[in-house]
């Protein structure tokens, strides 16, 4: 069995559009595993259940957005 590691800044951000494009209702799980490449179970033990990926990538994008703005203040 080969094991495939994944950067889970870089799913964030795949993820993050898929729900900008389709919404949190339009997008499942199963998307988002398409999207991604990533094995579901792998998905859910890291990322936990859709809501909680979700709220993953709303703190991840907060976390982005913010280190643009204090890079651009200081």
């Amino acid at each position: 069995m080969r094991l495939i590691q994944f950067v889970p800044d870089d799913i964030l951000r795949v993820v993050m559009y898929l729900f900008w494009e389709k919404g949190y209702a339009g997008t499942s799980m199963d998307e988002i595993v398409e999207t991604t490449q990533v094995n579901k179970q792998s998905l859910y033990n890291f990322f936990g259940d859709k809501k909680s990926f979700f709220l993953k990538v709303l703190y991840f994008y907060f976390e982005d957005t913010m280190a643009v703005v204090q890079e651009i203040l200081s």
